[in-house]
């Protein structure tokens, strides 16, 4: 009977085999969860095992509702499986129902309440639930039990940012940060350097970011932070350079190299600031960007690669700003294209507003005087 159902095997079957095959049976019927009776089958741990397994896979699909009732039946077949509390309390997490996962991973911390991810999941859900007493003390227990809890201490930290406990909040973003992947280290960084830049702490700011290059992380809004930090600190070289990497990782932003060419320029390094500006046109034609490659190639005497950058700047007129315009018209009088110029100051003095600015027509009549007298100068 090598194709019958070891359910079916009668007791005197059995009796007839080796000892061997005895326990060969014996083994897969508890593999194949043979104690059946006529009444129904019961519980079976290697079919609610398949059953977990296939709610953790259609939770990590994003299919939330599928989990839950895969969770269902392993509620059914093995109601004690320890799992399944912190188990449902993740998809409630991710499906906003904030009160179930509250109770959820409450009763996860009662069946294993040394384990500190239930505790800081809990007051994850507390804390979005507005639950801010409730919240500290449960992430307060997971720090006691696992002091570098990543997730405990980034979400302890946002609840003291959120209270105004400002030093405390920092401190737990930044350990949270060194234990955190390195994948997943950025919002936090990024949010302590937020907090940071609100409080003009440039010098922080670079620290932190520093901090974080060294552990491997490099992001484009981290390192123009730093930009933004040094530029401040009138560091004007390193603020460069962590404009330039900034714009190497983000291949889609114009605006980086545009701040990278403009640093170039001033620290008179002309080679590097056109290659910069270039780059940046490359992306996207922007007036500005067209502008400063123009007064490069103008001081230069390249008059030809003046004017065709010129004609770039001229396409993107219509989204630039009027101090970028004025600069234009500026250019273009120095070309002799005095008519495109007078258009494009009088486009900048027809758009709305214009003629509530008084620094903005005090440029636009000083420059009209130099185009009629044929004395217009390069800005500085």
């Amino acid at each position: 009977m090598a194709g019958s159902d070891p359910d079916s095997i009668s007791m005197s079957t059995l009796g007839s085999r080796t000892t061997s095959d005895r326990r060969l049976w014996l083994l897969l019927a508890l593999m194949l969860g043979a104690a059946c009776s006529r009444e129904g089958p019961s519980p079976d741990d290697s079919e609610a095992e398949g059953y977990y397994l296939e709610g953790t896979r259609f939770y990590l699909q994003g299919n939330f509702t599928a989990a839950l009732r895969s969770f269902d039946r392993v509620q059914a077949l093995r109601p004690t499986d320890r799992r399944l509390p912190a188990a449902r309390g993740e998809v409630f997490l991710s499906m906003g129902r904030l009160l179930d996962a509250v109770t959820a991973f409450e009763e996860a911390s009662r069946r294993e309440p040394t384990r500190a991810t239930h505790w800081s999941r809990l007051g994850l859900a507390q804390a979005q639930l507005g639950r801010v007493k409730e919240a500290r003390a449960s992430l307060e227990r997971a720090l006691a039990l696992a002091p570098s809890d990543a997730r405990a201490l980034e979400q302890l930290g946002r609840l003291e940012l959120a209270r105004g406990e400002e030093k405390a909040g920092l401190r737990h973003l930044r350990e949270a940060a060194k234990t955190l992947p390195v994948e997943e280290q950025s919002e936090v960084v990024q949010l302590a350097v937020g907090v940071l830049e609100k409080g003009q702490r440039h010098a922080e700011v670079v620290g932190l970011v520093e901090e974080a290059v060294g552990r491997g992380l490099r992001t484009p809004g981290l390192l123009a932070s730093q930009g933004d930090a040094q530029l401040a600190m009138g560091n004007f070289h390193s603020a460069a350079e962590s404009y330039s990497e900034a714009a190497h990782l983000a291949p889609k932003d114009p605006t980086l190299w545009e701040v990278a060419g403009a640093l170039r320029f001033k620290l008179g390094e002309t080679e590097a600031a056109e290659s910069a500006f270039r780059k940046s046109l490359a992306i996207q034609g922007r007036t500005a960007p067209a502008v400063a490659l123009a007064q490069i190639y103008y001081t230069q005497g390249k008059r030809e690669l003046a004017s065709k950058a010129v004609d770039q700047a001229l396409e993107a007129a219509p989204d630039a700003q009027p101090r970028e315009l004025v600069d234009l018209a500026r250019l273009l009088a120095q070309l002799r294209r005095t008519g495109d110029a007078q258009r494009l100051l009088t486009m900048v003095r027809d758009e709305p507003g214009a003629n509530r600015n008084a620094k903005l027509q005090l440029q636009l009549q000083q420059l009209t005087r130099q185009i009629q007298a044929g004395t217009p100068l390069l800005p500085e």
